[in-house]
C-alpha cells in the first residue's frame, strides 16, 4: 500500500495533523495517509534566508529601476527621433532640398543618411558641449 505523507510544523501541529489526515483519508483509494507533527524547532528541510544575499538583492533593486527607466526613456526618444528623421526626409523629397545637421565637432551630416540612433547620438553629444562665450 502506498502512503501519502505530510509534515506539520507549529505549536498546534498535532491537532492540525489529525484534521488534515481525516480530510485526506479516503481521497485516493489504496493510499494511506500518514503525518508527522513537529512541535518546536525548525525542520532541517526548511531553508534560511542568507542575510548577505538579501542585502545584495535589496541594494540592486534601485539600480535595476533606474536601468528600466533609462530604457523606457530611450525607447520614447528613439520613436520621436524616427518621426523627426521621417518628416525631414519627406520634406527634402517634396521640396527638393538637402538638409544637413551640424554635429558637435562642426561636421555636417546629411539628413538623408541619418538614422534615429545617430540623431540621438548627435543630440547627446551636443548636450554635453558647453555653450560658447557670448551666447
Amino acid at each position: 500500500m502506498q502512503a501519502l505523507q505530510f509534515q506539520v510544523v507549529g505549536a498546534a501541529s498535532a491537532t492540525a495533523a489529525d484534521q488534515i489526515t481525516a480530510a485526506l483519508s479516503g481521497l485516493i483509494p489504496g493510499v494511506e495517509v500518514t503525518s508527522e507533527s513537529v512541535e518546536a524547532g525548525r525542520p532541517e528541510t526548511q531553508r534560511v534566508i542568507d542575510p548577505v544575499a538579501l542585502a545584495a538583492l535589496i541594494l540592486s533593486i534601485p539600480s535595476a529601476v533606474v536601468a528600466v527607466c533609462d530604457l523606457v526613456d530611450r525607447i520614447a526618444k528613439r520613436k520621436r527621433a524616427a518621426e523627426i528623421v521621417e518628416v525631414v526626409q519627406r520634406v527634402q523629397v517634396e521640396t527638393k532640398v538637402v538638409v544637413f545637421l551640424a554635429g558637435p565637432d562642426g561636421a555636417s551630416v546629411p539628413f538623408d543618411t541619418l538614422t534615429p540612433d545617430r540623431l540621438l547620438e548627435i543630440a547627446g553629444e551636443l548636450a554635453k558641449v558647453p555653450p560658447a562665450q557670448g551666447e
